[in-house]
């Protein structure tokens, strides 16, 4: 017999060893401590208050905070901690090891040794870098930006924990990693997960930001599988919080020269044209969509594009949301005007419209999404 998530638990002080929490979605909370998570999603929870294990469903939680202590690292001789940006808004807190081929090898004290490849990182900082040298840049192949303000543009040919080599159109450049304070990327379109999107949001207590899917948690240890660096063994000592029913947020920029619509349901996204050029092609050739910073191409059946997929993380497909809308660039109409709801399927629609304007323009917005 399981235990109902709403049962009314006694009003009176415990005192235990462990004090994790999780929050449900419906704003209950429990005390306790987390002992496993099975392949079919049901938490076990420890509860000394009742004096018996707790059984629900991961789909009710909102997150997981763990009261533990932080991991030590296994080696104290790692190279200095550098932060690496993927295009899915995920972040890695650990040292570059080396390059192979189109990856950079990376290792963290909690996930290990992970092989990234370059067209998924949005940029690599050092985390002594200032806020104020980042950039973006969405024709050359990569900006390198060092502490003293330095900037070359080119492309990262070789890397390990000593020096970057840089590829310039006057030769290659050994740069000390000391010296480096950010390495941006562009967007790529051939950034792909290789797998289905993930549900859940790791926070480790070295900084490291992971979307994942959790498969199991055993003995205190997390087994969990990731888009892009595949199955991950991670002690649960260097987990903080574990985060099901997450905010989500995305990046949106395209070249319109007409009407169009913009339709969003889940982890797809595509368009529907209604007059003049489509999207993207402009007086001087066609440029790529921008889906959360990676360029994509769309194809077209009459006045349907293809479709962007997957959208990582996705728009949500159940639930109560709150949905904030921001246009960021555009000279003409970009509106938010269809909500997701139940009745439209969880579908966003967002109306950009530079018909009467002449020639084309640059129109991007933002919209993010949090629980009620």
């Amino acid at each position: 017999m399981r235990w109902k998530v709403g049962v009314l638990l006694p009003l009176f002080p415990a005192f235990w060893a462990y004090a994790d929490t999780v929050l449900f979605r419906n704003g209950d909370s429990l005390q306790g401590r987390l002992l496993a998570i099975d392949t079919n999603q049901i938490v076990s929870w420890e509860h000394p208050t009742l004096g018996r294990t707790i059984d629900f469903s991961l789909d009710l939680v909102d997150y997981i905070s763990l009261d533990l202590e932080p991991a030590t690292p296994t080696s104290t001789n790692l190279p200095p901690a550098i932060v690496v940006y993927l295009n899915t808004s995920e972040k890695l807190v650990g040292s570059l090891i080396g390059s192979e081929k189109n990856h950079i090898v990376w290792r963290t004290p909690a996930v290990g040794r992970v092989s990234i490849r370059k067209e998924c990182i949005s940029a690599i900082r050092t985390q002594e870098c200032s806020h104020r040298h980042q950039i973006t840049n969405e024709q050359l192949g990569a900006w390198v930006i060092l502490q003293d303000g330095t900037r070359v543009a080119g492309t990262l040919d070789q890397a390990d924990h000593e020096r970057l080599s840089i590829r310039t159109d006057y030769g290659v450049l050994q740069i000390p990693v000391p010296k480096l304070c950010c390495l941006t990327y562009p967007p790529s379109a051939r950034c792909a997960p290789e797998s289905s999107p993930a549900t859940l949001d790791i926070l480790l207590f070295e900084g490291t930001q992971l979307f994942v899917k959790i498969q199991s948690w055993r003995e205190g240890h997390l087994t969990a599988v990731h888009n892009l660096l595949g199955k991950l063994q991670i002690p649960g000592t260097s987990v903080r919080t574990i985060r099901c029913n997450r905010s989500g947020f995305l990046r949106f920029k395209a070249l319109i020269d007409g009407r169009d619509r913009i339709h969003i349901r889940h982890d797809e996204l595509w368009f529907t044209h209604e007059s003049w050029k489509p999207p993207g092609v402009g007086d001087h050739g066609v440029e790529p969509v921008y889906v959360n910073n990676t360029a994509w191409e769309p194809t077209w059946n009459g006045e349907i594009s293809s479709r962007f997929k997957p959208l990582v993380p996705p728009l949500p497909h159940a639930g109560s949301w709150r949905f904030h809308f921001k246009p960021v660039r555009g000279r003409g109409e970009l509106n938010f005007i269809q909500h997701p709801n139940q009745t439209n399927r969880f579908e966003a629609i967002i109306l950009v419209d530079d018909s009467h304007m002449p020639a084309q323009d640059w129109y991007e917005f933002e919209l993010s999404w949090e629980p009620q």
